[in-house]
């Protein structure tokens, strides 16, 4: 978990409820995240530690694809954590034959989080990319 301060917890958890009010909106089940008012996800254990993302839920449809979803702020796209929590969680979601989300904050100074999303999974190597990045 990264550690946040004050503002930036309160504009984390922002973001977890717009996304998980928007997903319910658009007809998306069994959502769960990690603020109040909703349930716990269930955490993707991996060697490394246990990770909880910040939403699942089922996309609408036939086939009902499994969906995890984290959310980052400017910072936190750079924290030594995301590192492990990226990966965990982008496997938990091929497990259940689902997708991987990341959400990041519209801008983060003169950069878009959409960009610094990209340069860190960059840096890292990453050949695996979450199935959509939003900006919010």
């Amino acid at each position: 978990m990264a550690n946040r301060s004050e503002q930036e917890a309160q504009e984390h958890a922002d973001m977890i409820k717009r996304l998980a009010e928007h997903f319910a909106r658009q007809g998306y089940t069994e959502i769960k995240a990690d603020i109040e008012g909703y349930e716990l996800p269930a955490a993707a254990k991996t060697p490394r530690g246990e990770f909880i993302p910040d939403i699942t839920c089922f996309m609408p449809g036939k086939f009902r694809k499994f969906l995890a979803v984290e959310v980052e702020t400017c910072r936190s796209i750079f924290d030594p954590h995301t590192v492990d929590e990226w990966e965990a969680l982008g496997r938990e979601a091929r497990i259940h034959a689902g997708e991987f989300h990341v959400a990041v904050p519209r801008l983060c100074g003169i950069e878009t989080g959409e960009e610094l999303v990209k340069k860190r999974m960059s840096q890292l190597g990453y050949t695996y990319r979450p199935h959509r990045i939003w900006s919010l």
